[in-house]
Formats: C-alpha cells, sequence, structure tokens
C-alpha cells in the first residue's frame, strides 16, 4: 500500500481549512479521548470524534469539517503541551506481526508519547493506581496495535493482567521465562501478588539494561516513564516483584 507523506508543519489559520491529519491534532489539543492517531485519513473514529465536537459546541453535526468547524477547533482551548505543528502520519499498514515488539518500544520510549498515554488512561481509567495493564494496553493502541476494552473470561483485557497476557497469547504473541534474552519492547509479567493466586501482579514494558549482571533494568509502566526496576528478586537492591515471563510479538 502506498503511504501517505507526511504534511510539511504550518502555522494554523482559522480562516482556511488545514489538512485531516492537522484537524485530528486540533481534536487531540482540545483534550478528547482517546487521542486520535495522525492518520491523514477521515476515518470512522474521527469522524465520531468531529461529531461529538460539533454536538459539544452546538454547531450542526455532519462529521465533515467546514469553515465553522475548523475555526472553533483552532480557537478552542488546548491542553498543556499541545503543539500547532501537525505530527508525522502514523502508518498502521507498515506494522508487520514480526515489528510490533519494536514498534511498541520506539513508540513508548519517547516522552511526548508517554505522556499522550497517561492522558488516555486518565481519560477511560482515570487513575494511575492498579493501572498497569491500562498503561501497556493503551501504549499499543496508540501505536496501531489493537487491545479490545472487552471481558476475557470475566475479566477486562485492558484492566486485568491475567486476561490482557491471554489475549495477546491468542493473537500469536510468544511466553519466554529466560530473563536474560529480554529485548527492547518485550511485555513483562511478574509473579502473583496480592490479587489472586497465579494473577501476576505487575505487567511493564522493557526498555533496556541498566545493570544485566545484577538484573536491573530500564522500564516504562504506569508508575514513570523510564525508571530502573529489579527483575528478578533482590536485583540491585531493588525489591519489586519478581519476573515471571514476558511476551514478544
Amino acid at each position: 500500500m502506498e503511504s501517505k507523506k507526511n504534511p510539511k508543519p504550518q502555522k494554523l489559520h482559522p480562516s482556511t481549512v488545514g489538512s485531516i491529519a492537522a484537524w485530528q491534532n486540533i481534536l487531540n489539543g482540545c483534550g478528547y479521548n482517546p487521542p486520535l492517531p495522525i492518520t491523514g485519513g477521515m476515518d470512522g473514529a474521527t469522524v465520531d470524534m468531529t461529531n461529538k465536537f460539533q454536538n459539544d459546541l452546538g454547531l450542526p453535526k455532519t462529521g465533515k469539517v467546514d469553515l465553522a468547524t475548523w475555526k472553533a477547533g483552532v480557537n478552542h482551548k488546548k491542553i498543556p503541551g499541545w503543539s500547532e505543528v501537525t505530527p508525522p502520519l502514523f502508518k498502521p499498514q507498515s506494522i508487520s506481526p514480526d515489528t510490533i515488539t519494536k514498534h511498541l518500544h520506539d513508540f513508548y520510549s519517547q516522552r511526548k508519547n508517554y505522556d499522550a498515554v497517561h492522558r488516555n488512561v486518565m481519560g477511560w481509567f482515570g487513575t494511575t493506581k492498579n493501572g498497569c495493564v491500562a498503561f501497556v494496553s493503551s501504549a499499543l493502541r496508540l501505536s496501531g496495535y489493537h487491545v479490545p476494552k472487552t471481558n476475557l473470561d470475566g475479566a477486562n483485557i485492558s484492566l486485568w493482567t491475567v486476561s490482557f497476557s491471554k489475549y495477546l497469547r491468542s493473537k500469536g504473541w510468544k511466553p519466554f521465562t529466560d530473563s536474560k534474552t529480554l529485548q527492547p519492547g518485550d511485555i513483562v509479567f511478574t509473579q502473583e501478588g496480592g490479587f489472586g493466586k497465579g494473577v501476576p501482579a505487575h505487567v511493564y514494558v522493557f526498555v533496556s539494561w541498566d545493570n544485566k549482571a545484577n538484573q536491573v533494568a530500564w522500564v516504562i509502566d504506569n508508575q514513570a516513564f523510564t525508571h530502573r526496576r529489579n527483575i528478578n528478586k533482590g536485583g540491585g537492591g531493588f525489591n519489586f516483584t519478581p519476573f515471571a515471563y514476558y511476551l514478544r510479538a
């Protein structure tokens, strides 16, 4: 499939309707959740969010970006840290099964994308507490890999470690139990904790080793952007719940 070219950065003018990619960026800046991938196409999610925006501002609900809608979007109050420079187009068709894990790492290890994931989770879950699966599942969705928020075996796939793990395995993700073979973007599940027998206490994304000999790594999770954590019990003097296995696409 031929990919769209990335739009050139340009200032937004309320008197002239800009590109669809710029409109998607505007909706994200207005604080609508979940944030739209910048695809440059008027897809279903963009139409739905445009309808919501028009309804909220008392504009005719057409799902189309006419001049009145564009002007309202440009002039609308934006969330902190938003930029009017349109981000590069996201190309979901470029993600093949053997690059999903790498793509997750490349996306999630950028601070601006972690912040987008944080905003996304606050929009639909509302807290970072017990939000480890919410963060990883949102990171996958925002990087272009679909993870539903429906139940599997009675528990939400995007909230419970067991259901999340089972869903990924059903999609072909492979489990590995040797922590020494971890690679950037691998999704790590810990041993059980206070959530019941056989329920991993935590899940996070592996970034890189800080000290492989001492089993201390840099990871990303709901607790913070890249930070140090022991992989196995007592590694480097840390005392986080130790590693059980990881999944790789």
